[in-house]
């Protein structure tokens, strides 16, 4: 039996994050919309009424224009940074009015699921690159050449502290049997929350390499977990997964130790197969990784937090191999805080 938990749902169960962003969003479309309108009622407004305040004794002594600059609180802005402006709010009424389709990203089978995900937060980092030319027309430091493209896209790598805190949520579909995730991790900070739906997953532990000590990580097949996310400070993902997959919830309000924080209801069999392909034994070393993560926590056994932890102590020989394996490419799973894992 798999989980089939919709698009739809998972949408709804990030629905507040989602919604406080297209909030701030639309106010932001509101304040550019008020200053185009002054803006462009400037240029002729300020001069007749700054003619009219002349009289007959500026007329044809006095510019009424620079004059009307000379008074005004603010000058009036050129007709380029007018166009910025006006381009900036219709990318962020775009994002106001296009329903839930930006927040969602659907991964195709073999497609990578970090370089999706990366493209849907570029896209919607358009909504901080508007933000950043409105600011430059304001300040009459836009240049076209220069700035253009950030109405375009603004890829995560280009996010300031400031923005990462806002991220919105995404809901992502993986149509693969094998979504590949590692590369997720240089997109799990600020404020990004990533539901990840993956139906027909094969991997039992899809997420364990992505367990930090600052990370929300969990996967199961209960929509629960994504309120869960929902309601963490901490960025992080859940993967909504097979009921024969690997469950767990790294929690980093749980405290400074792992076995504080790492809560694993299952631990699912893969069961040796010398002729399984290259991807099957990244499967394999993601579920190692779990078992390394379970034996750290609990100081070299689960305490009966695992169905079969016998599995856990009867291949020691194993566990340092994908240990060893681990050391070659990542760092090992120890919280340096608490100087265990």
């Amino acid at each position: 039996m798999q989980s089939e938990i919709s698009t739809e749902a998972a949408l709804a169960a990030l629905e507040q994050p989602r919604t406080l962003f297209l909030s701030a969003v639309a106010d932001l479309v509101g304040e550019l919309g008020r200053l185009l309108v002054q803006d462009r009622d400037s240029e002729q407004g300020r001069e007749q009424r700054s003619a009219a305040s002349l009289g007959a004794f500026g007329a044809g002594r006095v510019d009424a224009r620079r004059f009307a600059a000379l008074i005004s609180d603010r000058p009036v802005l050129p007709p380029a940074a007018l166009e910025a402006l006006g381009r900036a709010r219709a990318v962020l009424s775009a994002i106001v009015t296009g329903g839930p389709e930006p927040f969602v990203v659907v991964v195709g089978p073999g497609e990578d699921v970090a370089v999706a995900v990366g493209a849907g937060l570029a896209r919607l980092g358009r909504v901080f690159g508007a933000a950043r030319v409105a600011a430059l027309a304001r300040a009459g430091a836009y240049r076209s050449s220069e700035h253009a493209s950030l109405l375009e896209a603004l890829p995560f790598a280009r996010w300031n502290r400031g923005e990462r805190a806002l991220a919105p949520p995404l809901v992502v579909r993986v149509e693969g049997p094998r979504p590949r995730l590692s590369g997720l991790a240089d997109l799990l900070n600020g404020a990004v929350k990533i539901a990840l739906l993956a139906p027909a997953s094969e991997s039992p532990a899809p997420l364990a390499l992505l367990v930090s000590p600052g990370v929300f990580v969990a996967q199961g097949s209960s929509l629960d977990l994504l309120e869960r996310l929902r309601s963490s400070p901490a960025p992080g993902i859940v993967a909504i997964l097979p009921e024969r997959s690997s469950r767990f919830v790294h929690d980093p309000a749980g405290g400074d130790k792992l076995r504080d924080r790492l809560t694993v209801e299952y631990l699912s069999d893969v069961p040796p197969d010398d002729s399984r392909s290259r991807r099957d034994f990244r499967a394999d070393e993601e579920q190692a990784q779990l078992a390394l993560l379970i034996a750290a926590a609990s100081g070299g056994s689960a305490n009966g937090q695992v169905e079969r932890v016998e599995d856990l102590r009867s291949d020691p020989a194993g566990l340092l191999a994908a240990w060893l394996l681990r050391e070659a490419s990542l760092p090992p799973p120890v919280d340096a805080r608490a100087g265990a894992a």
